[in-house]
């Protein structure tokens, strides 16, 4: 959203947002803030993950979705490759490692 506010790009919504082939999609974050992740264990609901690095967008998804410019418009804020650990322990246990719509997305500390 905030790439294509940016450059006034035709904006994603719900109905399309699935033409960027993402596993995730989070709101209310900045790319900033994303990008601030990478080197970083972060829990998303259940779940914990490493953010290795920057998404790189690509002239082949630029095409599919029909979109001139898509790949310069996202540079920067295309999202971040990560690896799922563990499940969290909670009180000896481990969480179900589940994901929802509305869990919080935060950097866990010393990581």
């Amino acid at each position: 959203i905030e790439a294509t506010d940016r450059t006034r790009m035709t904006p994603f919504h719900k109905g399309n947002i699935g033409e960027m082939r993402r596993n995730i999609v989070l709101s209310g974050i900045s790319a900033e803030a994303m990008n601030e992740m990478v080197g970083h264990e972060v829990r998303i609901g259940g779940c914990r993950v490493f953010v290795h690095r920057r998404t790189v967008p690509c002239k082949y998804r630029e095409a599919a979705c029909r979109r001139p410019g898509l790949m310069n418009n996202l540079w920067g804020a295309s999202g971040v490759n990560c690896e799922v650990l563990t499940p969290i322990k909670k009180d000896g246990a481990a969480e179900d490692n589940m994901i929802t719509i509305g869990d919080t997305v935060a950097i866990l500390q010393n990581t």
